[in-house]
């Protein structure tokens, strides 16, 4: 059975049910105090929630995820009483693709592609060395094998932290030396 939760969790999947509980003391459902939550970002969307005794439950459907673009969100809960309104929830939320609609390539890390082309770069320069040319009275200078090379290290580091996320993944050169003892 799943957990129950008791605000929107920071990051979600699009296309997912996001459903939970909201505890609010001071604006209980069962005085009248209505729930609606709002995300705006990349796109906007709304939901109502509904009174569970004092709570208010809010679920915002797999449909109404799908609609939501990848992107960081503004999401604020607001309470409504007659004419009263009040904000009692304020943060950013980051919605993630729908792995269900995804394309080739639409998913794939920006390391990923950036390795994809420096890989390029440096193999397809290695032949002629060609650092820099001149065409019309402009110049084009590359950058250096060197230059490359160290970019695709840290891009090939930063996937495997992301592929890896809890094992150490930067080499470390160690040495150990002899220790003499006197007697």
């Amino acid at each position: 059975m799943a957990e129950t939760l008791y605000e929107i969790p920071e990051e979600f999947d699009a296309g997912t049910t996001v459903p939970y509980r909201r505890q609010l003391p001071d604006y209980p459902a069962s005085e009248g105090w209505a729930l609606t939550a709002y995300l705006a970002g990349v796109g906007v969307a709304h939901a109502h929630a509904v009174a569970d005794g004092d709570d208010h439950v809010i679920t915002w459907t797999a449909a109404e995820t799908a609609a939501l673009a990848a992107g960081v969100y503004h999401y604020v809960e607001r309470v409504t009483k007659g004419a009263e309104a009040h904000d009692v929830f304020d943060r950013y939320v980051k919605v993630t693709a729908d792995i269900a609609t995804a394309t080739p390539g639409s998913q794939q890390e920006l390391c990923e592609k950036a390795i994809a082309v420096l890989e390029t770069h440096i193999y397809g320069r290695l032949p002629t060395g060609l650092m820099s040319y001149q065409v019309g009275g402009r110049t084009v200078s590359k950058m250096t094998i060197a230059e490359a090379k160290t970019m695709l290290a840290d891009y090939k580091r930063d996937l495997a932290r992301l592929v890896n996320p809890d094992q150490v993944t930067r080499e470390a050169l160690i040495s150990f030396s002899d220790v003499g003892f006197d007697s």
